[in-house]
């Protein structure tokens, strides 16, 4: 089984405030995010910096989304998903900033073992805020299969009771169901409406 989601934020670009950069690809963030970002990646860039470095994004984008899993699993899943939790990254997704794998296993005894891992694009997730809403997306999706066993519908009312959850304890990182963009390869091209 496999559930594939996209989680959207304004990603539109955003002025840059004078003497900072934002975190766009590839951009230094000393060791602390900018303004802009919500109180989980503050929290995610402050436990991955180390002193007297400084972050990259796309350097440092497996550190911070460990960092993000973990502050997100504290606050909006109160603990409750596996502290160690695989995190993978694929150059080859290009459609989908990232997928959740499913895994059943029912024993001999007849008991069932859930199992989950999330996969993220390198590709599509350029930024810190994309990496932000598509981890805390994939991650509603892992606690409706791993504490619910609901994998189906993907967005149902599973999906949607965790999203609500999320959202509330972190209201900065919305938690949608379709994507606000696509991302084409470099043959395609699409008009805007």
């Amino acid at each position: 089984l496999s559930g594939a989601a996209a989680t959207p934020l304004n990603w539109a670009k955003r002025a840059k405030p004078a003497g900072r950069r934002t975190a766009g690809l590839g951009a230094s963030f000393g060791n602390e995010p900018p303004p802009t970002h919500s109180k989980a990646l503050a929290a995610a860039f402050a436990s991955a910096a180390k002193p007297g470095k400084t972050l990259n994004y796309s350097k440092h984008k497996e550190t911070i989304a460990k960092a993000l899993y973990n502050e997100f699993n504290n606050d909006a899943f109160d603990g409750k998903l596996p502290a160690k939790f695989d995190i993978s990254w694929n150059a080859k997704l290009l459609t989908t900033a990232g997928l959740t794998h499913y895994k059943k296993v029912t024993r001999s005894t007849g008991l069932s073992e859930y199992s989950a891992r999330i996969e993220l694009s390198t590709k599509v997730l350029d930024c810190a805020e994309k990496l932000e809403a598509t981890l805390l997306h994939e991650m509603c999706h892992a606690a409706a299969w791993l504490l619910d066993h609901q994998a189906k519908p993907p967005h149902g009312a599973t999906f949607k009771q965790w999203a609500n959850q999320a959202m509330r304890t972190s209201p900065a990182v919305p938690v949608h169901t379709c994507p606000p963009y696509q991302r084409f390869p470099p043959h395609r091209s699409r008009c805007p409406p």
